[in-house]
Order: structure tokens, then sequence, then C-alpha cells
């Protein structure tokens, strides 16, 4: 069973916001177990239809049936909350708990071959305008479960909050970076 349904936080304000409650719309999501990225495409023999080549044969890279068929189930289970796809616009920021199918195992298997294939499918289903909006991407490795899922949440990407998040990390913000790197030779 796939679901999807929306959630409002309220912001009660803070340093350098707006007085009153600001609302913030969360989009939360529960998808099939995505194919891999290393099936998304697949060589297959192609022929020219038209043109002074009509009739050659030739090799193409074409998407897979099973990532034509997950694509389908994604804009299915997108649509089974909404009558229409939000279609989200501005800078975005996506949270994923990938739960693997039970036949995974103890088998280890790497978090970003199923991420492309993912944010594809979202933008196919009409949920973003374009996969580049997301500005701050996690993806979470969570417990199997029968059939594979990926809980996706999505919400609009708060500046502020990504800061604080790189202080915890130790990370310099954006603008200290220059300062720290050195001078490339070249």
């Amino acid at each position: 069973m796939v679901a999807s349904r929306v959630s409002a936080c309220v912001d009660r304000g803070g340093v350098g916001k707006r007085s009153g409650p600001v609302v913030w719309v969360r989009y939360i999501y529960c998808l099939p177990w995505p194919p891999s990225l290393n099936r998304q495409s697949v060589n297959r023999k192609a022929r020219v239809k038209s043109g002074p080549k009509a009739g050659k044969v030739y090799m193409a890279r074409m998407t897979s049936d099973e990532t034509k068929l997950y694509r389908r189930a994604v804009e299915v289970a997108v649509r089974a909350g909404h009558r229409v796809p939000p279609k989200l616009s501005g800078r975005l920021d996506v949270a994923v708990l990938a739960l693997p199918p039970e036949h995974y195992g103890a088998r280890a298997w790497d978090l970003d071959n199923f991420w492309k294939v993912l944010l594809d499918s979202l933008k196919r289903a009409g949920v973003v305008v374009d996969d580049k909006q997301f500005d701050h991407e996690e993806i979470f490795r969570g417990n199997a479960v029968p059939g594979g899922r990926m809980l996706v949440s999505i919400f609009p990407y708060e500046l502020d909050a990504c800061f604080a998040r790189l202080e915890d990390l130790g990370l310099p913000k954006p603008w200290e970076v220059a300062s720290l790197v050195p001078a490339l030779p070249f």
C-alpha cells in the first residue's frame, strides 16, 4: 500500500523571522522501492525510422521497463493523496528513509544508487518543477520491510537551520570556505 499525506508545521517566529505564525507545509510520501541506478537504462538495438539512413540498426541507450514501471507507480502514489500533484517550486529540503526489501538481508548496497531514480520520478510525477531545486538532501538507511519502501519528506529549505546544522557538524558556512581552501596552482 502506498500513501501520501501533508502535514503543516507552525513556526512561532524567532530571530530574523516575521512576527506571528508562519506555516510551512511538509509533504510526506510512502513510495515503492526503486530499481537501482545500475538498472535504470539498458542497451537495445534500434532502427532508424526515416531519413537517408532509414533501416540502419544501431545500439541505443533506453530507459528500462523496470524504471518505467517504477515511475508509473510513483505517479499513482503521489496522486493517491492529491488529485493534482503539488508542483513545488523554490528551494526545497528532502529527507528520505530507505527501507530495503527483505531479500536484501545483510547484503551490502549503496544508498546513492536509488537516490537519482527516486528524485527523477518525483519530478516526472509532478511533485517538483525540477530535481535541481533540492538544496539539502538527506538519506537514511532503515530496516528491511516486505517489498521495500522509500519514505520521502519534502519541505521548504530553511537557510538558518542549514547553517546551524553545519555548525553542529563542525563545517564552515559557504562564504567561509574560500578563506579555508588554498589557492589552486593553475
